[in-house]
């Protein structure tokens, strides 16, 4: 097992033995896409694997508190952005703007990008150099930035 999911695994039963069930829920959830993942792919996942899957649930909330924020649903706002918290415990910390956008002009000049079509090149290395350390919206967005 790797040590993000043993981390996970011991919040959860730690939230579970405090009775904090809204966090003990949240973890569950997450536990369970983990196993399940794992389970289909008849091998066990590495901490980078892991940290994908939580940034794929922590994407899932955050585009459900948008649609409940428009919608104007309080009571589940709340519910999604402490979901949104308690995943974020487990993800790598975000890159400042600067350090991203260092990045990125690394990569431009590496690739030799002059325009927008040569986005995706660009992308691929960026993503690569940050490994989970920026959402792929504040990448394409510097990126875009950099080539416009």
């Amino acid at each position: 097992m790797s040590p993000l999911y043993e981390q996970l695994v011991g919040t959860m039963t730690e939230a579970i033995k405090a009775r904090d069930n809204d966090r003990a829920t949240t973890l569950r959830t997450l536990k369970s896409v983990v196993d399940a993942i794992q389970k289909e792919s008849k091998d066990t996942l590495d901490d980078g694997a892991i940290i994908n899957i939580l940034q794929k649930e922590a994407k899932k909330r955050h585009e459900a508190l948008e649609m409940y924020k428009h919608s104007s649903r309080e009571d589940l706002v709340q519910k999604e952005s402490a979901e949104l918290e308690i995943i974020a415990t487990f993800l790598p910390l975000q890159l400042e703007d600067a350090a991203l956008e260092t990045i990125v002009q690394e990569a431009i000049t590496e690739t030799g990008a002059e325009s927008i079509k040569d986005m995706g090149k660009v992308m691929g290395i960026v993503i690569k150099k940050v490994q989970g350390k920026a959402d792929g919206t504040r990448i394409a967005d510097a990126v875009k930035k950099h080539l416009a």
